[in-house]
């Protein structure tokens, strides 16, 4: 894929992005400590921000005079390490690109909104239902252990009754993981150039499916006794469930999301080829 020779303000917002995107995935690392998957897509994210930036022809398709302020004011709320105030700035960015007819400008928007909800909304919206949320990741995983009678289930809560039981906490739910799931999709589309299609939603739908069915499989293996427990959170079984879960989502994207049976588009502004 070629490149036009990209006005020299572009270049220097391109290196801004990336060098942001290094110093974001440094500072915020621990914070992801049990979803280290989480951090590596938001840089994902602005790399892919980047790679729409290099191709617009002129520097003035990106911001014009009027938008310049907004953008200044985005880059120094993008300067303070903290998940809100990058939130406020990328959704500002959104704002501002989001509904442009330039398709790569829009996508651009698209992917910002995307990294703010990743990043700061998602969690601060789970954090609104978590009870609920919980509740209904423990109940599909005490589905399969409900065949066997020594198991009962309270809220969030298994007891296998044998002195043995777990409590699903919010580091245990697959919320976050299916946040990133969904924005790996939406880069993928966006950076392969592909058009949002019914089909491409299902094929996110069926990745989203997987990522919970594995997760519930984990929380009711955690719940059969102490020794499960322990190998499933703390020893290879949490490295074999991570790697399953990334392995599955990523051989549903690559084989379905190419894979187009019916070219019906979704209709609505944003939706269309980013081409």
């Amino acid at each position: 894929m070629s490149f036009k020779r990209a006005a020299l303000p572009t270049v220097y917002i391109c290196l801004f992005l990336s060098a942001l995107a290094a110093a974001r995935f440094d500072v915020f690392l621990p914070s992801y400590a049990t979803s280290r998957l989480a951090s590596v897509s938001v840089v994902l994210g602005f790399l892919t921000i980047a790679t729409f930036i290099v191709e617009l022809r002129r520097a003035d398709d990106f911001l014009d005079r009027c938008n310049w302020p907004v953008f200044l004011v985005v880059v120094l709320l993008c300067g303070i390490p903290k998940h809100s105030t990058f939130a406020v700035a990328a959704t500002a960015m959104a704002a501002l690109l989001i509904w442009r007819k330039d398709s790569r400008l829009s996508s651009i928007g698209q992917l910002s909104l995307a990294l703010a909800w990743i990043d700061f909304w998602g969690p601060s919206f789970y954090l609104l239902f978590d009870r609920w949320f919980l509740s209904l990741e423990t109940m599909i995983a005490f589905e399969p252990l409900s065949w066997f009678t020594q198991f009962t289930r309270d809220g969030n809560v298994i007891d296998n009754g044998a002195g043995h039981s777990i409590m699903v906490v919010e580091g245990c739910s697959a919320f976050r993981n299916t946040m990133t799931a969904a924005f790996v999709w939406l880069c993928s589309i966006k950076i392969q150039r592909l058009e949002v299609t019914i089909h491409r939603i299902v094929v996110l739908a069926f990745a989203l499916g997987a990522v919970v069915v594995i997760n519930s499989a984990r929380l009711a293996l955690l719940s059969i006794s102490a020794q499960s427990f322990f190998f499933w959170h703390d020893g290879l079984g949490f490295e074999i469930a991570k790697f399953s879960m990334i392995g599955v989502v990523f051989v549903i994207f690559f084989f379905g999301i190419k894979q187009e049976p019916n070219r019906k588009l979704l209709s609505g502004r944003g939706l269309a080829p980013v081409a």
